[in-house]
């Protein structure tokens, strides 16, 4: 089983941003923190409204131990070559990421004192002219399991059509 939470960003005076829809793990817990959400930019589908330029952080409590999700996203579409953790990642091949195929990343970061292991995702949605890096962002060898879970996550507004 999964559920999906929404990570967005507002106000009552602008409305409701959304970065994603994120499916994931039933027992995974995310958790905003606050003041580390911004949105530069956004696109419009029918009501709904979409960051094109931000940043979101959340906390994620896993019955393994806390994680990061770290989300950026960008106008158009990004290569993996434009990021200077992707270069030296190990890749993982894709997932689908709703309507998309996600490209997957292992990699650590490095700081001062600390190395930490990070899982990325980089997926690019032609609905909205936007790329998306998603990082879960500590843990070990099981936050892979986010990866069977991820198609049903949602980055545009499915055209219902008829």
């Amino acid at each position: 089983m999964y559920t999906k939470s929404t990570i967005a960003v507002g106000n009552i005076v602008v409305g409701v941003y959304n970065f994603v829809v994120l499916s994931h793990p039933e027992s995974w817990r995310l958790i905003p923190l606050p003041s580390a959400s911004e949105s530069f930019s956004f696109t419009r589908q029918g009501d709904v409204k979409w960051v094109t330029r931000g940043i979101a952080e959340h906390g994620i409590r896993t019955p393994r131990g806390v994680i990061g999700l770290r989300i950026e996203v960008w106008p158009g579409k990004r290569e993996p070559s434009s990021f200077k953790d992707l270069k030296r990642a190990s890749s993982l091949g894709e997932v689908a990421f709703g309507a998309h195929r996600a490209r997957v990343y292992e990699y650590t970061r490095r700081s001062f004192l600390t190395s930490t292991r990070v899982l990325a995702l980089l997926v690019y949605c032609e609905y909205t002219d936007r790329s998306l890096l998603i990082e879960f962002i500590g843990g070990d060898e099981w936050v892979r399991e986010v990866l069977g879970y991820l198609g049903g996550s949602e980055c545009h507004v499915e055209d219902k059509g008829g």
